[in-house]
Formats: structure tokens, C-alpha cells, sequence
């Protein structure tokens, strides 16, 4: 019997806004990098610009998979959603790295990133990922 072991090779990154103004919140808020996704045959990270803008639920909640990285250079582009003009950039490369997030385990740990723009605050906390999958395939 052989056995294959999956290593999850992205993060999930959680992204909420806490205390919006109101209930039509006026910002679009997109994740930049520099690395657009994973070698198969060698697992390491491709250089190529990576954006996307996640979608925020009633909560202000939004979603993004973060392929494996090799620097700090992702970045959280704030702007209007009225003009696109642009209010501000978060270095959320810098506030992962800071956490100690290692991008180079085997398997990728989540991110949850709260920004409080009532407090002028952001915190981020990683989370383990825990698989309850097995496969068995017999040949």
C-alpha cells in the first residue's frame, strides 16, 4: 500500500470589514501581488501580477485563495466604488509576515484580516488548517 499525502498549498485569506459607515459601503477593497500561482511540477511560486477584489457578504465578509509567495509584496488596494479613485494602500504582505506566517510549510496556514476603520485598526490572526479527509484508492 502506498500513500499520498496533499499539502494544501494556498491560503485562504478572510477579509472583514468591521464597523462600516453605512450599509452601502462606499470602498472596493483589492488584493495585489506579485506571484500568480504555483509551478506544478516544482512547487514554487510564479512571478505574474495577482489581483482580486473579493466580494463582501452583510457582514462585510470576503474571501480570497492566496497562492504561495515569495516576498511581502502583497498589498490590500483601497477605492471609491463610485470613481476607482484610489484612498489608500494596506501592506498585507508586511502584517502577515509580522505574524510569523510561514509560506514555505507544507501546508499553508488561513489568514483572517479584520480592518476597523472606526478605530483605525487592523489586526490579523492566522489559523491552522486541519484536513479530516482521507482517500484510498487500491489498485
Amino acid at each position: 500500500v502506498d500513500t499520498i499525502r496533499f499539502h494544501k498549498q494556498f491560503a485562504t485569506l478572510y477579509l472583514q470589514v468591521l464597523n462600516p459607515s453605512s450599509v452601502d459601503y462606499p470602498y472596493e477593497l483589492t488584493v495585489t501581488g506579485s506571484v500568480c500561482g504555483l509551478d506544478l511540477s516544482t512547487l514554487r511560486p510564479i512571478d505574474g501580477d495577482f489581483s482580486f477584489t473579493p466580494v463582501l457578504n452583510d457582514e462585510f465578509l470576503g474571501t480570497c485563495r492566496l497562492p504561495r509567495q515569495k516576498d511581502n509584496s502583497l498589498t490590500i488596494e483601497m477605492t471609491k466604488t463610485e470613481d476607482g479613485s484610489h484612498v489608500d494602500t494596506i501592506l498585507l504582505g508586511e502584517l502577515i509576515a509580522a505574524t510569523g506566517f510561514d509560506w514555505k510549510a507544507a501546508d499553508l496556514n488561513d489568514i483572517v484580516i479584520k480592518i476597523d476603520f472606526a478605530k483605525a485598526d487592523i489586526s490579523v490572526t492566522v489559523n491552522e488548517w486541519h484536513s479530516d479527509y482521507t482517500y484510498e484508492i487500491e489498485i
